[in-house]
């Protein structure tokens, strides 16, 4: 069997594997040089050649105001290229990067962030606090930015630097301020950037660029392949010393095909390789070394549009409950996962994650009752309830989604529900999500068949900020799934959350909203999946700190073997 690496531990073996726990946020810590020093010059300096693969390499070069939540989900070169004002320890705390210390002012209005002193760019440049607001400006207000980030335009008042401090102003207190520029979720929003170089060489930056992170790009093949190398200036601050990469050069591959990555393993042209759960079994008692990560990725589906259409059957709350107690989730985990995968039991938190509510169930499966409730509800033989699944194949945020989604759909027409599934490309979904372009999602839409659209996504720690960015009015996409007409304790409870500074009573708040949720059947919460690797033996340690990635992440930290 794999080895074991839960979230909520920390653990050690062959591989002296550090697992994020998903813990609480450090909102204004001490100075400190962050996570990650199990690095440090690996003595004489990086060694030798590594090889990772991974299932994409999307996005990579790509401007981030572009991002536009369609891409960069998983952006494997660019966390290495570029550092975060904010990073994550291995209890999942917040804790000191580029910025040394934040905190925030008695009326919550101000976050001041003091930056580190002395940080290289790659060229030679010395990172400042008005790189800072000037990367942070970009990605809310610059007029050609489709990034993620606009979502918080309506909230924030300035971005501003002075001396070695960078002050957002917000217009009310916005307690996940820290999380919008810190290295979690997938973004790309936080990292910073050279506005002097910017201003050089222009948009060519994205494709030649100049971080401060432990690796510099040497070269990119498209979305193929990347050639990093350690960035070992002497100039460098002695944080960036701490992480120095333990491997000279890093070569990232693409392999999309589950059984090529496999087979890059197998004959030892990859060393560290993302493995599909298909291929476990088939590893195992083959001498590679394997590593498994529990509750690394998350999947859920909610039916589109509901509260925007009165038509929608979905808005008979025994529908909502049949369409969940229908689907037989520890089968699917056992047949589709083979064990690698669990019941979820909640909508953007899964176990260990920060607010996730422990003493709430994943629904349990009852067929019979699900049928009774359709019924109720006037769908029986002779008027069935249609529904077409929308899900896209994107192994990094949750694996095997699509066979999933047959599953579902399996166990829905087993009670009478005619189910489809539509599989699309992530970028094409999302984008008619936010285009209101799926059946059912606003008033005058036709009520059937109904869209059940399903996603995937890392297990992080904490998912204030991206419900509230979703589900509420700060954000231009946040009418696209909730009507705060219909529900209005959701808008309530979300802004509460959001404003709420202490972190404890924050952590209680989110999950007393999970549990709203879930009492309203307004979410359909579907499996947790582990993340498997394989690693050759030119390794020796690696620092997965980061709960909830399921791909090859925070590279530099992977160590030679003696």
């Amino acid at each position: 069997m794999p080895r074991k690496f839960s979230t909520t531990v920390v653990a050690g073996a062959v591989l002296s594997l550090i697992m994020a726990s998903c813990g609480t946020q450090a909102q204004s810590p001490s100075e400190g040089e962050g996570p990650g020093n199990s690095g440090g010059d690996p003595g004489g300096g990086p060694q030798g050649e590594i090889v990772t693969i991974h299932s994409s390499l999307t996005g990579q070069g790509q401007d981030p105001i572009t991002q536009a939540a369609l891409e960069w989900s998983h952006k494997p070169w660019w966390d290495d290229v570029h550092d975060f004002i904010i990073e994550q320890d291995p209890d999942g705390n917040l804790v000191p990067a580029l910025a040394t210390e934040w905190d925030v002012s008695e009326d919550g209005l101000t976050w001041t962030f003091t930056i580190r002193e002395g940080v290289k760019f790659h060229n030679g440049d010395t990172l400042d606090a008005e790189d800072v607001a000037w990367s942070w400006n970009r990605v809310i207000f610059d007029p050609e930015s489709t990034h993620t980030m606009i979502g918080r335009a309506s909230v924030v008042e300035s971005i501003t630097a002075d001396g070695n401090q960078v002050m957002v102003e917000t217009t009310t207190p916005q307690a996940a301020v820290p999380m919008w520029w810190s290295e979690v979720d997938g973004e790309s929003g936080g990292a910073v950037y050279s506005k002097a170089y910017f201003e050089e060489v222009g948009n060519e930056m994205w494709s030649q660029p100049v971080g401060t992170g432990p690796y510099e790009l040497v070269s990119m093949d498209g979305e193929q392949s990347a050639t990093l190398t350690a960035f070992v200036d002497d100039d460098r601050s002695d944080w960036q010393k701490d992480r120095t990469p333990g491997f000279k050069d890093l070569i990232m591959r693409a392999a999309p095909d589950p059984s090529t990555r496999v087979a890059l393993l197998q004959t030892g042209e990859a060393d560290v390789v993302p493995l599909p759960i298909s291929s476990v079994e088939e590893l195992e008692g083959s001498g590679v070394e394997l590593i498994e990560v529990e509750n690394a990725a998350q999947s859920v589906m909610w039916c589109l549009g509901f509260s925007l259409n009165p038509d929608s059957p979905c808005n008979e709350v025994g529908v909502r409950e049949a369409l969940s107690i229908a689907i037989d989730r520890a089968g699917i985990a056992e047949s589709v996962y083979r064990g690698y995968a669990a019941p979820h039991n909640g909508y953007m938190a899964g176990p260990g994650a920060f607010g996730n509510p422990e003493d709430l169930a994943a629904p349990a499966y009852d067929p019979d009752r699900a049928q009774q409730l359709l019924a109720d509800a006037g769908f029986d033989e002779s008027n069935p309830l249609s529904v077409v699944l929308v899900v896209a194949d994107v192994p990094g945020d949750m694996p095997m989604m699509p066979t999933m989604a047959e599953a579902i759909a399996g166990n829905y027409q087993a009670i009478g529900i005619e189910a489809t599934v539509r599989i699309g490309e992530e970028e094409a979904n999302k984008e008619a999500l936010f285009g209101f372009e799926y059946n059912g999602q606003e008033s005058g839409d036709p009520s059937l068949p109904v869209t059940l659209y399903m996603r995937g996504m890392d297990n992080r720690f904490y998912f204030v900020d991206s419900q509230v960015t979703q589900f509420t009015d700060d954000s231009e996409n946040g009418s696209s799934v909730w009507n705060a007409e219909e529900f209005p304790d959701m808008t309530e409870r979300l802004s509460g959350v959001a404003g709420e500074l202490d972190i404890d009573a924050q952590e209680e708040l989110l999950a007393d909203y999970h549990r709203w949720m879930a009492e309203n059947w307004l979410q359909i919460p579907l499996l947790t999946a582990n993340a498997v690797f394989g690693v050759s033996d030119a390794i020796s340690d690696w620092d997965a700190r980061i709960a909830g990635k399921g791909f090859v992440h925070n590279q530099w930290s992977l160590r030679p073997a003696d």
